[in-house]
């Protein structure tokens, strides 16, 4: 069986001041053990740092590595960070230890990809097999990354809301209830002086109760394979479900929620212009339609043994 190795590492994190950047490792490791939990089912080794200022972990599958890295780069939005991808066998499994006492080949290509994504100048991501450097698969990971490249905080806040609320994935990667846990995450993130930046317009900040998450998790009782924690006291009824976007993919693919800038509107109390102006000038449904479609696409390799 291969398995899938993420390494990941912050670009000049050296550069902060002594404050910031101890700031900016406390953050990173709330958001990977909030990530742990979320993509828990899809671990075998949980995500942690190794060394300085970077981050490994074993997966199962490869679709997994990749949406845990969307989402580190998402909570992360304008720290840039390399990331190497290898996809290979795990060999030494030292039982009853982290992820940096484990080693064999997928890690050896988690690494080669990870020093070729330090060379490359336009590369943030390199995935790497027994074949080396896979060149399309890296460069369709990147396109992906690249479409949110230059957005605002505030329109990746409006994304990590869409994630919060539709993620892209499924039960088999995906923990939801600890999704939820990111607009709390978020809350405390604005508040630090590493973040000052992104804070000025972050719809996290501007948001008095990010309590307003919890009814939003419990619109709809009728989720295959997902069980609401409490009863529906108000049904919204422009919110399409987790499940109803995935039977959608079929059609259209799930990136684009229909009836998301009300939703987000009622939920938030933010304006619905300010909502759907912010939605309009982002590529945030395309590149969340791309991202379904790779997950869709290493699925179906899964599927078909082509590991």
């Amino acid at each position: 069986m291969a398995y899938t190795v993420l390494m990941v590492d912050i670009r000049k994190s050296r550069q902060y001041q002594q404050r910031e950047r101890q700031e900016l490792q406390n953050f990173c490791l709330k958001a990977v053990e909030l990530l742990n939990g979320i993509f828990a089912e899809a671990l075998v080794k949980n995500v942690e740092f190794s060394a300085g200022d970077e981050l490994q972990g074993l997966f199962k599958r490869m679709d997994a590595a990749f949406l845990y890295l969307r989402l580190f780069r998402m909570l992360l939005w304008d720290k840039d960070v390399y990331a190497g991808i290898g996809h290979g066998d795990w060999t030494v499994q030292v039982v009853g230890r982290g992820t940096t006492f484990q080693d064999g080949p997928a890690y050896h290509y988690a690494r080669k990809a990870l020093e070729a994504c330090k060379k490359a100048k336009d590369y943030s991501v390199v995935f790497c097999t027994d074949e080396g450097v896979d060149n399309i698969m890296s460069a369709i990971i990147n396109s992906i990354f690249c479409l949110n490249e230059r957005i605002t905080s505030y329109q990746n806040d409006l994304r990590l809301l869409l994630e919060i609320l539709w993620p892209v994935g499924d039960s088999l990667i995906l923990n939801e209830s600890y999704i939820w846990n990111m607009g709390y995450l978020l809350k405390d993130k604005y508040a630090l002086s590493v973040f000052k930046k992104e804070a000025q317009r972050s719809i996290f900040k501007i948001i008095k109760k990010i309590d307003f998450l919890i009814p939003a998790m419990r619109i709809r009782k009728d989720i295959d394979q997902y069980s609401s924690p409490a009863p529906v006291e108000k049904d919204i009824d422009s919110c399409n479900s987790p499940s109803q976007a995935r039977k959608d993919y079929d059609v259209l693919m799930s990136g684009h929620i229909h009836g998301a800038v009300a939703s987000l509107a009622e939920m938030t109390g933010l304006k619905r212009q300010s909502i759907e102006q912010g939605l309009k000038n982002s590529n945030i449904f395309v590149e969340r339609n791309t991202a379904f479609a790779l997950v869709e696409y290493l699925q179906r390799e899964l599927k078909g043994g082509n590991e």
